[in-house]
């Protein structure tokens, strides 16, 4: 139906074309009348203005001559003169009549003309309806190609946006994973490291009542007035040690240990068996296991640190599951954009085609009878 109404519509461009040729031919053979007819009556005025300025000089003249020639004659009046006169009057309205006849003439066919002229004007519109509808039908197929387009970006995004959330859920897994493994590293750290600290507070705890006791013997010997040799003591520590009114107890460690550090006692002046004895007793220094325990502190914070950074995997699970959402709610959006549009389309195409049939209707039905009786002209009229 498409075809045949594109080559219904050929055939009407090709008729109107013709009657445009038609209609040129018309108007310049109008125009050729009008030319005339203003060419007639130019030339109706101009006999007017001579037959008058005729008269008046034909009466002058006549009047002169026939003073003169009633003189010479002796008469009162030239009856041939007047006859005379009469007879190109006469011939002069015979004329006049003749042109106002091909005048009234013309002007009827003028308005035969004009009445054509009103015909070709329903084919011009009947023309301007299907260029509309050709119009409609452009415009329609080039709004479904953009639906078909829009469909088919529509159609990549979802896609794009499936492969994304595969790749997400992968990460996903993987991060998941990654948590678990990190998750027990932790765990196993923590319970390292609670398990270095109480061996740390424990040593802290027997390393403090040695510190405790060695003061003790100061204040005793202090007290006992037994005079210690010692090799280097800081007075204000020496008086924090002896003082009664600091409880050793609630003396910070810190200070304590500085304080005990700050006094050196001198064991040369001791005799032999005490000194003898002295090597034999096993004393244990706590700063070497104090600097080992803080090693391994150092060692156990510095893994810590290491895993911070992994610590993030939960947010970023989070992070990537609600951009997840987002493309899962963009791909529904899509999908329902896409089948608004496929229900618009439908309409638009549903309405193209009553369009569509209502103009090859409205030609079978306005334009063959007009079109009948347009060829119908013999190039008499």
């Amino acid at each position: 139906q498409h075809l045949a109404a594109e080559h219904r519509l050929k055939a009407l461009r090709m008729s109107a074309t013709a009657e445009q040729r038609v209609v040129s031919e018309r108007a310049a053979r109008i125009e050729e009348l009008h030319k005339n007819v203003e060419q007639q009556s130019s030339r109706l005025v101009e006999l007017e203005q001579r037959k008058d300025a005729l008269e008046t000089e034909l009466l002058k003249v006549g009047k002169k001559h026939f003073e003169k020639l009633n003189k010479e004659l002796g008469v009162r009046d030239v009856r041939e003169l007047a006859q005379k006169e009469s007879r190109e009057k006469r011939k002069i309205r015979q004329d006049c009549e003749q042109y106002e006849d091909f005048v009234r003439t013309l002007i009827n066919e003028e308005r035969a003309l004009e009445q054509k002229m009103k015909g070709s004007s329903k084919l011009k519109g009947l023309k301007q309806d299907c260029e509309q509808y050709q119009r409609d039908i452009e415009a329609t197929t080039k709004k479904l190609q953009d639906l078909e387009q829009r469909e088919k970006m529509f159609t990549e995004r979802c896609d794009k946006g499936r492969d994304r959330m595969r790749k997400v859920n992968a990460a996903k897994e993987k991060l998941e994973h990654e948590v678990k493994v990190k998750r027990a590293e932790l765990l196993r750290m923590r319970a390292l490291v609670d398990e270095m600290r109480k061996r740390m507070k424990k040593q802290m705890d027997k390393l403090r009542v040695l510190l405790t006791y060695r003061c003790s013997v100061f204040r005793e010997s202090s007290e006992r007035q037994i005079e210690i040799p010692l090799v280097h003591k800081d007075s204000n520590a020496f008086e924090l040690i002896l003082s009664r009114e600091v409880d050793l107890d609630d003396l910070p460690f810190p200070e304590l240990e500085t304080a005990c550090a700050a006094i050196k006692v001198d064991f040369t002046l001791l005799p032999d068996s005490r000194k003898n004895a002295a090597s034999q007793t096993k004393v244990y220094d706590a700063k070497g296991i104090e600097a080992d325990y803080d090693a391994q502190i150092v060692d156990i914070c510095k893994e810590l640190d290491g895993l911070n950074p992994n610590m993030h995997a939960v947010d970023q699970y989070k992070t990537e599951t609600g951009r997840l959402k987002e493309i899962q709610q963009k791909a529904d959006e899509a999908s329902l954009k896409s089948q608004r549009l496929a229900r618009e389309f439908e309409v638009v195409k549903t309405e193209r085609l009553a369009r569509f049939t209502k103009c090859y209707k409205h030609v079978e039905a306005k334009v063959h009878p007009f079109y009948r009786s347009l060829t119908s002209y013999d190039g008499n009229d």
